[in-house]
C-alpha cells in the first residue's frame, strides 16, 4: 500500500467533482484490461461481484451447474450462489492443485453452464483441455495478473476473465474487481448488468461499480505492477537457488509446461503441513495454509488429490516489500528444516 507521501500521488490523480463512475474508473478499466489481453473491462467493487456478473453474462443461473475447483476459497461458492446456480466441485490434478479436466469428465453433468478455471498461486492453468466440454470458460485471474502461458497473459484464453484487487492481491484497489472478454457482446452483457438506474425495462441489475478513489489507487498500482512482479520472481529465484534446489525439491508453482508464474504464493509440499506450520512459525517464518478450507470440506464428497494438497501444501512469505534479510532468513530455515519437505 502507498506511504502517506505516496497517497498524495494517488489523490492527485483524481479530478474534482467525480466520486463514482468517472474518468479514473474509465482509465483503470482500459489499463487493467490490457493485462488480460482485452480492449475493454468492467471495473466493479470486488472479485466476487466480477465472477457473479461473468456467470450471469454466460447464462449460468437457476437450474444450472458451474464447475469449480475443490482446492479454492469459499468466495467461488458465494458467487455461484449469488448467480442462482449450483456448484459442481471438481478434484485437483494428481500431485497438483489446479482443476482436473479428467475428474471433470468423470463428474460431467449436462446442466453445467460454465467452468471456472482458477490460476492458483499465480501459476497458469492450461485452458486447452477444458475446451472439450463445449461450455463457456471463465478464467479467474485473482492471483495471476501478469502471469503468462506460452507467452500469453492469463485471462486471454477464456470466454470471460475476472480479476480481484482486494488488499491482499497482486495489486490492490482496497476492494475491487474487473471483468474482461475478447467477446464484445459479453462485455456489453456485463455492462448492462451494472447499469441499473434510469432504465425503461426492469430486470435484476446491480450497484457494484468501482469508485474513483479505488480506480486512482489502481492506476497508481498498475504503474508499479512490473516492479511488483519482478520482485516476486526475484524472491522465488532466491528461495529456489539458495534452498529448494539444494534440497532436491521442485517448487509446487512450476506445474504447467510453458508457464511463467508470478509467485502470488511460493508453495512447497510438506509431509505434514500442520507440523510444518508449527516448526516454521517457531523459527520466525510466517508460513500459511494457502487455502483455508477446500470446498469439499463445506459440501462433502471424495476429492483425494485436493485433500492431499490441503494436508501438504505450505505457503511461504513472498511479497514485494519482503526485505533481502527476511528472504535470507526464510531460505536458511528451509534448509534447517529439510526433513519437512517432499
Amino acid at each position: 500500500m502507498p506511504t502517506p507521501e505516496e497517497w498524495g500521488e494517488v489523490l492527485g490523480l483524481l479530478e474534482p467533482g467525480w466520486a463514482a463512475d468517472g474518468p479514473r474508473v474509465r482509465d483503470f478499466q482500459a489499463e487493467a484490461a490490457r493485462w488480460f489481453g482485452a480492449e475493454r473491462g468492467v471495473a466493479v467493487n470486488s472479485g466476487s461481484s466480477a465472477l457473479q456478473l461473468a456467470l450471469r453474462a454466460v447464462g449460468a443461473g437457476p437450474g444450472s451447474l458451474v464447475a469449480v475447483p475443490a482446492y479454492c476459497c469459499a468466495a467461488l461458492l458465494n458467487s455461484v450462489s449469488a448467480a442462482g446456480a449450483q456448484p459442481l466441485i471438481v478434484d485437483s490434478e494428481p500431485g497438483g492443485y489446479h482443476l482436473s479436466s479428467n475428474d471433470l469428465a468423470d463428474r460431467w453433468d449436462s446442466r453445467v453452464a460454465a467452468i471456472v478455471a482458477v490460476h492458483m498461486f499465480g501459476d497458469p492453468i492450461d485452458i486447452g483441455p477444458l475446451r472439450q466440454f463445449g461450455v463457456p470458460i471463465i478464467e479467474d485471474c485473482a492471483q495471476s495478473i501478469g502471469a503468462t502461458l506460452h507467452g500469453r497473459y492469463t485471462g486471454t484464453e477464456g470466454d470471460l476473465s475476472i480479476g480481484s484487487f482486494y488488499a491482499t492481491k497482486v495489486l490492490t484497489t482496497g476492494h475491487g474487481g474487473i471483468v474482461t472478454s475478447p467477446n464484445q457482446a459479453l462485455v456489453e452483457a456485463v455492462t448492462d448488468l451494472t447499469e441499473y438506474d434510469n432504465r425503461d425495462d426492469w430486470e435484476p441489475r446491480f450497484s457494484v461499480g468501482m469508485s474513483e478513489i479505488q480506480a486512482a489507487l489502481g492506476l497508481w498500482q498498475l504503474a508499479r505492477l512490473p516492479d511488483f512482479l519482478t520482485r516476486r520472481r526475484a524472491i522465488a529465484d532466491y528461495y529456489t537457488g539458495q534452498a529448494v534446489a539444494e534440497l532436491g525439491l521442485t517448487p509446487a508453482n512450476y506445474r504447467t509446461t510453458g508457464a511463467e508464474p508470478i509467485f502470488y504464493r511460493f508453495v512447497l509440499r510438506a509431509r505434514n503441513a500442520d507440523e510444518a506450520f508449527h516448526r516454521l512459525r517457531a523459527s520466525g517464518v510466517d508460513a500459511k495454509r494457502p487455502v483455508y478450507r477446500p470446498l469439499h470440506h463445506y459440501l462433502g464428497g471424495h476429492y483425494p488429490h485436493t485433500q492431499a494438497a490441503h494436508e501438504q501444501i505450505v505457503s511461504l512469505p513472498i511479497y514485494p516489500t519482503l526485505t533481502d534479510a527476511e528472504a535470507e532468513h526464510v531460505a536458511a530455515i528451509l534448509k534447517e528444516l529439510a526433513d519437512l519437505w517432499i
